[in-house]
């Protein structure tokens, strides 16, 4: 598997927009990168989904690094598998 990385650099943080325009019950937030805090979402809703989002760049390569040992294991333990359906799907491979 390449360890080659084409999503938008990390680190991602939360940004906290206000309300949602409609439904004071939901938070209006974003993702932002780098120094200029360009977007990599711009209109998120729920603060849990939020956070899962920013940090999926260091959730990626922590599974890529974890499964490096595993790379041409004919019988890896069961995670293994899990973690790698993971990477393709946040690849979009899956």
């Amino acid at each position: 598997m390449t360890q080659d990385i084409r999503h938008t650099p990390a680190p991602w943080k939360v940004a906290k927009l206000g309300q949602h325009w409609n439904n004071p019950q939901l938070q209006h937030l974003a993702i932002h990168f780098g120094e200029d805090e360009e977007n990599v979402c711009d209109t998120v809703y729920e603060v849990a989904d939020a956070y899962l989002i920013a940090a999926a760049p260091e959730l990626l390569r922590s599974l890529l690094d974890a499964i490096a040992p595993f790379n041409g294991d004919d019988c890896p333990p069961r995670w293994v598998s899990i973690a790698r359906k993971a990477i393709d799907k946040a690849r979009g491979i899956a």
